[in-house]
């Protein structure tokens, strides 16, 4: 029984036929290439949820808790205007270097 199972298992997975036309042969490479591009997408429209709906589940921050976001947020900034200035600064020195 698992010998004729093994058989016709083995015969589907390498069964072969050739295309010898070559537009048609095109045309299964593309839908190879398309298909599990529009399956991920249809997937991936599925499983996101709707911004608004998420929106709804979160809740309003107390004024404790804004101090602190809006601290981090002036921290965070500071922090790439540094970066930027330090970067822009090397990019100047560069120039004149060349100079």
């Amino acid at each position: 029984m698992f010998l004729a199972l093994e058989r016709l298992k083995h015969r589907i997975h390498s069964f072969k036929m050739p295309i010898r036309n070559k537009k048609l042969l095109f045309l299964v490479k593309c839908v190879y290439f398309a298909v599990p591009l529009a399956a991920g997408l249809a997937i991936m429209q599925v499983v996101i949820p709707d911004p608004d709906s998420m929106r709804g589940q979160f809740r309003e921050l107390t004024p404790d808790e804004q101090a602190i976001v809006d601290r981090q947020r002036r921290e965070l900034q500071a922090a790439l205007d540094e970066s930027k200035a330090k970067l822009e600064a090397a990019r100047q020195k560069q120039l004149e270097a060349r100079r």
